[in-house]
This record gives structure tokens, sequence and C-alpha cells, in this order.
């Protein structure tokens, strides 16, 4: 779990400055004063094996609670764009069983079509806004 943006730099100086310094924590970690420096300065990526032995020793876990709360938040938007796909793919199963009924004289009338039509495209449309508004791969 790599993330190396300012708040995880900042969490990771106090952790230096709380375990002892930049010695002390460098001879605990078994690397140099100048990685430490360069991780606290965001120029070398803070791995968990840097911060998780700082935070058990201290028996605080501020990193590990922002990488957390960043993974709940990842969670989040996956089960949104799952419940956009699903609502969109049940939406257009009811119109194509509409349309069914409909064309074979069952028990769907043209208003029933158009109804489940138009539920059908605002569904699409929300998934497509959201894959549009997503990252390309």
């Amino acid at each position: 779990m790599n993330y190396s943006g300012p708040a995880r730099c900042a969490l990771f100086r106090q952790l230096v400055e709380d375990f002892g310094g930049y010695d002390a924590a460098a001879e605990y970690l078994k690397c140099s004063k100048g990685t430490i420096s360069k991780m606290v300065h965001g120029m070398a990526t803070i791995g968990c094996e840097h911060f998780g032995p700082l935070e058990d020793a201290l028996g605080r876990a501020p990193i590990t609670r922002l990488m957390a709360t960043r993974s709940t938040l990842v969670d989040r938007e996956t089960r949104a764009e799952a419940e956009l796909f699903l609502t969109a793919a049940k939406e257009s199963g009811e119109l194509i069983q509409a349309l069914v009924e409909c064309l074979t004289g069952s028990n769907k009338g043209k208003a029933e079509v158009i109804k489940e039509g138009r539920e059908a495209l605002d569904a699409i449309g929300a998934l497509l806004s959201q894959v549009e508004a997503g990252p390309d791969q």
C-alpha cells in the first residue's frame, strides 16, 4: 500500500518526531537518515514497512487509519458504480420483457413499453454519465 500524498508525509513526520527523531527512526527501521528525510519530504514512497513499525512502537496508527478511510471511499464508489450497472440491466430487461409481451399480444400494451423505455433510458443515461466521468482505461 503506497500513497505518497502530503497528509501521509505529515503523519509520517510526526511519527518520526514522536519516536525520537531521524536518528532513532532510521536505526529502528534499519535504513539511513537520508531515506527517512526523503520520505518525510515526499521524495520517496512511504511503505507499510516504514510506517507500520513506528505506529506499532508508538501504539497509535494515524497512517493506517488514513489508508483505511481511503479504502472505504473507494469501496463506496465501486458499490455506487455497481448499483448503476445493475439498475440499467434491470430496467433494460423490463423493457425487453414489455416489448416481447406487447408484440406477442400478451398483457403489456404500448403505454407499458413507453414507461419501461423511459426508465431504461434514464438508468442507462445515469450509467453512461458515470462512465464518462470516470478515468480512461
